[in-house]
């Protein structure tokens, strides 16, 4: 009853603010040594004495870049528009990254149709022109929405030697349209791998990782409102936090917020007259999950609590990102690859001199930069024949992400694949990833 009081009382504050919503730019990365040469730089995944590396005890077996053996064809990349552009503060660190790597004039960027005026012509011209150009090997589709089957299909009508990648795939069954249709049977055939997080595994350890980080208590926020599927909300989520909380020990709270909280900047002042409020109620030995807002983090680290990835874009809260949220580094700094190591070290101080050591676990790679650069190392094994050509080498792409991690951030990280299952059929292409977390 104490709580749903407070929730009331909050929410109605809420409703009085009237705020803009803003979205925060995208940090840069800026390749290693600034070579840009075909092979693209070499990369050094050593660190110095001082840099903590995780796990070290296991030993991972060196993965060497495909690149440096050469690229057996070019790599074609629909992108949303913002998504390619490549000047200072602009565009993806993935898109970049891949035209250092594997060579400026190995990659060819095409805007995703979605992304602006939707004309049929244009993207069958597209797809025409990918088709029809033999060095182009490879296709990847980021973010695979609506129209990723159509473009794959009509693709794969004119080639079968194309190696087809979908990141983010999403289902859009419901449109008429059939240029943004996806459906999970047409994907199955038409892409060669999908990468996705594995948000369902990832929840289900929510309440085991809150209680090795040392919470208590696991405060569930969910929306009745927003949700589209409140039964499988009530059914998966609810039940299976509450009940492992329950196995385990943990006390486990539920909110709703029933639709008040429409943007970010509301949503602050939510949190700010309802945190103090949970803090009294419960302390601070408590775990948020739930909110989508990367302001959570200020509430972190102003009231002391502990922080886990509450949604899969917190999973972008990677330690280069981290830092310029901690304003650590500027967001106009060049943030180079080799400088991940010590961005841990120095968020591990400044967390140390708060004494607030040990209260927040969020991803040691952002998946943004992980799933695209091993997506074109496995791609490129699959050309050279290094690999089998249906289904994925499960083994193989944990190594290529773990050595990745590696070679970005100094941590010896277990990256967990397993295929898609649904309704009783597994889908052998459909991976989904999940990585073990870095604590700071």
């Amino acid at each position: 009853m104490k709580i749903k009081i407070i929730v009331c009382i909050v929410l109605f504050a809420a409703l009085l603010a009237i705020a803009a919503c803003a979205a925060q730019p995208e940090p840069e990365y800026i390749p290693t040594n600034g070579d840009t040469s075909p092979t693209g730089p070499s990369y050094d995944a050593t660190t110095s004495d001082n840099i903590p590396v995780e796990n070290s005890e296991q030993e991972t077996e060196s993965y060497t870049l495909s690149s440096q053996a050469g690229m057996p064809g070019k790599i074609a990349i629909i992108a949303y528009e913002h998504n390619t552009a490549l000047g200072p503060n602009h565009g993806e660190n993935w898109v970049i990254e891949l035209k250092e790597i594997h060579g400026h004039e190995n990659i060819i960027i095409y805007t995703h149709p979605i992304s602006r005026s939707f004309r049929a012509a244009e993207v069958e011209a597209m797809i025409d022109e990918i088709a029809q150009n033999p060095e182009i090997r490879m296709l990847i589709i980021n973010p695979a929405r609506s129209g990723a089957d159509h473009i794959a299909g009509m693709l794969r009508q004119q080639r079968d030697d194309i190696f087809i990648v979908y990141i983010g795939y999403e289902i859009t069954v419901y449109s008429e349209n059939p240029f943004q249709d996806n459906a999970l049977s047409h994907a199955a055939s038409n892409a060669n791998l999908i990468l996705n997080i594995n948000t369902n595994e990832m929840a289900r350890r929510v309440p085991a990782n809150a209680l090795e980080l040392g919470a208590d208590t696991l405060i569930f926020f969910y929306d009745s409102v927003t949700w589209d599927d409140e039964e499988f909300v009530e059914s998966f989520i609810h039940s299976m936090m509450r009940d492992k909380s329950a196995e385990i020990g943990l006390m486990f709270v539920e909110i709703d917020i029933e639709g008040y909280i429409q943007c970010g900047s509301s949503f602050h002042m939510f949190l700010e007259r309802m945190i103090p409020l949970l803090i009294e109620e419960y302390g601070t030995n408590i775990v948020l999950y739930g909110l989508d807002n990367w302001r959570v983090l200020g509430e972190w680290l102003r009231e002391g609590l502990f922080f886990l990835p509450m949604s899969t874009n917190l999973l972008e809260l990677c330690p280069a990102s981290l830092a310029l949220e901690l304003q650590l580094i500027d967001w106009s700094a060049h943030i180079r690859l080799y400088d991940i190591p010590r961005l841990i070290d120095e968020i591990r101080r400044y967390i140390e001199e708060r004494g607030l050591q040990g209260r927040i676990a969020v991803p040691p790679m952002s998946p943004r930069m992980l799933f695209p650069l091993a997506a074109v190392e496995y791609g490129i094994m699959w050309m050279q024949g290094g690999v089998q050509i249906e289904g994925i080498d499960i083994q193989v792409m944990e190594q290529i992400m773990a050595d990745l991690i590696v070679m970005h951030t100094g941590l010896n990280k277990n990256i967990t694949l397993s295929p898609l299952e649904e309704n009783g059929v597994i889908y052998e292409n459909y991976m989904l990833i999940l990585a073990d977390l870095l604590i700071y």
